[in-house]
């Protein structure tokens, strides 16, 4: 004996949401603990083309589901997601060797997209390029050594997911060395 319920309303139940880093990062997760009183299998279409009842790897912003059951029943529902800290890049880097902000590291803007970021001196010449596969810099310009006690740097990001564009940011970054 099938029992199929016709009458009642569908609705999705969020659980985990979790905001991305900064405002850079696509590292957001939305994730749908159920569908309540729906008849199983449960379809889901993401406003981000997804298909799967959970989603991560994503941007700020504005995600819509729609949850369709085995009666055709549908819900759908929408979930923003913010980022829990607008400071994506620690501007100050101290390349002394005591462990703290000896380099610049941009590892946590690779997930989930593809990242190029290129470093320019005070004079306008570009001295580096990092990218998912090497996001660190040593703070360090063979070409130029320092001459003083701190340098100023402009770094230019660009993130892209699935070759799209989603986010640029330019940083004026700060170098103090040690004498």
């Amino acid at each position: 004996v099938d029992i199929i319920r016709t009458n009642d309303p569908i609705s999705v139940n969020f659980g985990t949401i979790k905001n991305t880093r900064c405002s850079l990062m696509a590292n957001g997760e939305i994730n749908i603990y159920k569908v309540e009183d729906a008849l199983h299998p449960v379809s889901y279409s993401w406003s981000n083309g997804a298909t799967t009842q959970n989603i991560d790897e994503l941007v700020v912003g504005w995600y819509k589901v729609t949850a369709t059951d085995a009666n055709g029943c549908i819900a759908t529902d929408s979930v923003f997601i913010g980022a829990d800290d607008t400071n994506c890049i620690y501007n100050v880097i101290t390349p002394n060797g005591d462990g703290y902000n000896d380099y610049l590291d941009l590892t946590d803007l690779c997930k989930g997209v593809e990242m190029e970021a290129k470093i320019f001196n005070e004079s306008g010449r570009l001295v580096a390029v990092l990218n998912n596969n090497n996001p660190t810099w040593d703070a360090y310009e063979p070409s130029r050594p320092p001459t003083g006690s701190s340098s100023a740097y402009t770094i230019y990001i660009t993130l892209k997911k699935d070759g799209v564009i989603v986010a640029q940011v330019g940083e004026t970054i700060s170098v103090i060395y040690s004498n």
